[in-house]
């Protein structure tokens, strides 16, 4: 999703272990102001902990309708 939104991997290091370290380690990145909206659903699909993130597709759908519903209120 992020790279998605932005146009750029969300870690980037020299070495594929680097990108891995990064995931497991560095904060989640900052949306631009344009997409910052999407913030929430970015939080949980890259949550640190696996029952932080969403348990399914179906539930991913849910989260993005709800948030874009927000947006366009």
């Amino acid at each position: 999703l992020y790279e998605m939104l932005t146009g750029e991997k969300p870690y980037v290091a020299d070495t594929p272990m680097g990108v891995i370290y990064h995931h497991a380690n560095a904060l989640i990145p900052r949306l631009p102001t344009a997409v910052a909206h999407l913030q929430p659903l970015l939080d949980e699909l890259l949550a640190k902990r696996a029952g932080d993130r969403p348990a399914s597709a179906a539930e991913i759908v849910k989260r993005i309708e709800e948030l874009l519903n927000r947006a366009a209120a």
